[in-house]
C-alpha cells in the first residue's frame, strides 16, 4: 500500500476573515481565547456593525427626507423616493 504525501498546510491565514481572527486574537485577547470562539467573537463583531451601519443609513435618509417637503419640488420628489428607500433600507 502507498501512503499518500502529507500537504503542508500554509503559514499565514488563507482569508481575510481568518486574518481578523488572528489579529483580533493577538491585538485583544493574547493567549486567553481559541480559534473557535475567536471566530464566534469576529461574526459577532462584523453582525454588530451592520447593524450600526443600518441605523447609520436609515438615519441619514431619514433627515435628508424630512428636509425634501420644504422645497417645493420635495412635495412629488418625497412618494417617488418611498420605494426605493424601503427597498435600500431592507437590502441593508
Amino acid at each position: 500500500m502507498d501512503v499518500l504525501p502529507t500537504v503542508e498546510l500554509p503559514a499565514a491565514p488563507s482569508g481575510s476573515l481568518q486574518q481578523f481572527v488572528d489579529w483580533l486574537r493577538g491585538k485583544f485577547f493574547a493567549g486567553a481565547m481559541d480559534r473557535s470562539t475567536a471566530c464566534w467573537f469576529a461574526f459577532l463583531l462584523i453582525l454588530l456593525a451592520a447593524v450600526l451601519a443600518r441605523r447609520l443609513m436609515i438615519r441619514i435618509v431619514s433627515s435628508q427626507s424630512k428636509r425634501l417637503p420644504e422645497k417645493p419640488a420635495g412635495e412629488l420628489l418625497l412618494p417617488a423616493l418611498e420605494g426605493p428607500t424601503a427597498t435600500l433600507v431592507m437590502l441593508l
